[in-house]
């Protein structure tokens, strides 16, 4: 994939998402996240995830909402989950952030372009190459999805980034297959040591 040593995530979520689109084109996904995830963040991610308590979405996106900063006409594209993992939750996590956030704009829609080609096992105690390497190609676009994405700025949504290589999976398709202008990405808390910001992969 590319001979040069990579010595850092940072890096390697660049040169992943340069090499995804083609030479010549720096394109940068920008993740936006409210808190760090530990303590009550993370008990907050766990009812929403894991315990079947879709309505704690409408408080995340109270806390998220801020943190979008786009002027006109709002997209926003939920981060998809594999079917298997709807029938085991009874929802896509994500989605209920997307539908939340959407009715918090006034011009904010959601367009469910993304899928999941194959159920990746859980990313957990993986290294972010792993993970990418987990995520890579498990991730399309939607038939007839490209006519709502052509040419339009594009805000991924999910509860939480950990080391960023689903994120950069989804805004390789978004951005290459969909035809998008611009996206970025807003999640509820970071999983790094970093304090919770705007930053670029």
């Amino acid at each position: 994939m590319c001979r040069k040593k990579i010595s850092s995530r940072k890096e390697i979520s660049q040169k992943i998402l340069d090499i995804a689109l083609s030479p010549g084109k720096d394109k940068k996904l920008i993740v936006t996240a409210n808190f760090s995830y530990r303590g009550l963040i993370r008990d907050f991610i766990m009812l929403l995830k894991y315990r079947k308590n879709p309505h704690v979405a409408k408080f995340m996106t109270e806390l998220m909402y801020p943190l979008i900063d786009t002027p006109g006409s709002v997209i926003f594209c939920p981060v998809p989950a594999h079917p298997l993992r709807l029938v085991s939750r009874g929802y896509n996590q994500s989605m209920e952030l997307a539908k939340e956030m959407a009715q918090r704009f006034h011009q904010g829609t959601v367009v469910d372009a993304l899928v999941r080609r194959r159920n990746t096992p859980q990313q957990k105690k993986k290294t972010f190459l792993k993970r990418y390497q987990n995520i890579h190609n498990a991730i399309g676009l939607r038939p007839n999805a490209h006519s709502h994405l052509m040419r339009k700025d594009i805000i991924l949504l999910d509860d939480v980034c950990t080391s960023g290589a689903t994120l950069v999976e989804c805004a390789k398709v978004l951005l290459t297959d969909g035809g998008v202008a611009n996206v970025k990405a807003c999640v509820f808390a970071l999983a790094t040591k970093k304090d919770p910001n705007s930053y670029s992969f």
